[in-house]
């Protein structure tokens, strides 16, 4: 149990701090959040990605084993996700967001700090910034033509909207450079370097200024069944992907607890920018994040003990 509270006081309380300064600034000063939006989507993200990649030190086999992973785990629950909406007969726009909450999960403003907290090992956030690396791709491809393609758009269209985002181009950057072993000029380096640095503040505070505005509401059933499969059903699926590859210590531990994060902002940023059920997405992040408190600890603890 004093282990439990410490993960909790130490590793979780610290992001939820940001996360309320985030959230009260909102409800005092009506902060625009599609602005937010855009400064991380043309600004931040690209940044951190682009420095990340760069810099990263893993071997190529393990950086494979991560790429399998992090596909596995979206294809997986991607599937799951869309069996449950065909069984209870979402509508397209809902299936759409509801799909985008369970496989786009947290891994940038939630869970950089939360790695960097509990494990204080660059090799962990090295671990993270592949996961990630493979999860933009994901969202800037299937996420955006998830999200786009729920309000009517054509596949022209969807796919237009998918290549007007910087984050492909800069991930195809950043590799090419590195395996090049071209060197960035300094005054280069050191702004993108800046630029990364603000990622994660300005995310947290994002998503407290987003839960701001988002209207607490109990009766949306599916928002809780989707809280059930991105908290509880992921980590759980990853576990045995873990086990499947043959992956053990910091990495399954790493990968393990990061899939337990909750729903991204992403799929907020992403129902916002394509008009599709922005609300219901709201919902989903309000729910997970605050409920994560709770599952987040417990699955670290578990993993930290047992694996």
């Amino acid at each position: 149990m004093n282990y439990f509270i410490y993960i909790f006081t130490n590793i979780i309380l610290p992001i939820f701090t940001i996360i309320i300064l985030g959230f009260v600034l909102y409800r005092k000063f009506k902060i625009d959040i599609k602005t937010l939006t855009k400064i991380q989507f043309y600004g931040l993200i690209p940044a951190i990605l682009f420095i990340n990649i760069y810099n990263s030190e893993l071997d190529g086999s393990l950086i494979t084993m991560i790429m399998i992973f992090t596909i596995s785990l979206f294809f997986i629950e991607f599937i799951l996700s869309n069996v449950i909406c065909k069984v209870f007969r979402y509508k397209k726009s809902i299936e759409k967001a509801f799909i985008n909450s369970v496989v786009l999960f947290n891994s940038g403003n939630y869970g950089i700090p939360l790695i960097s907290l509990l494990f204080d090992d660059p090799y962990a956030v090295s671990i993270l910034v592949i996961l990630m690396v493979v999860q933009n791709v994901l969202v800037n491809t299937v996420g955006v033509y998830n999200s786009s393609s729920g309000n009517g758009k054509s596949f022209k269209e969807v796919i237009m909207s998918i290549f007007k985002l910087p984050m492909m181009y800069v991930i195809i950057i950043a590799f090419f450079m590195r395996g090049q072993e071209i060197a960035v000029p300094g005054p280069l380096m050191s702004t993108i370097t800046i630029l990364s640095k603000g990622m994660v503040p300005v995310a947290l505070l994002t998503l407290g200024a987003q839960l701001g505005k988002t209207h607490f509401d109990l009766r949306i059933k599916k928002v809780y069944l989707s809280n059930v499969l991105r908290l509880i059903v992921s980590p759980i699926i990853a576990y045995l992907i873990t086990l499947a590859l043959g992956l053990s210590g910091l990495v399954a531990q790493v990968l393990i607890i990061i899939s337990a994060a909750p729903t991204a902002v992403n799929s907020v940023l992403l129902a916002i920018e394509y008009d599709n059920e922005p609300d219901f997405a709201s919902q989903t992040v309000l729910w997970t994040t605050l409920f994560s408190a709770i599952t987040v600890t417990t699955v670290i603890y578990l993993v930290t003990t047992f694996i």
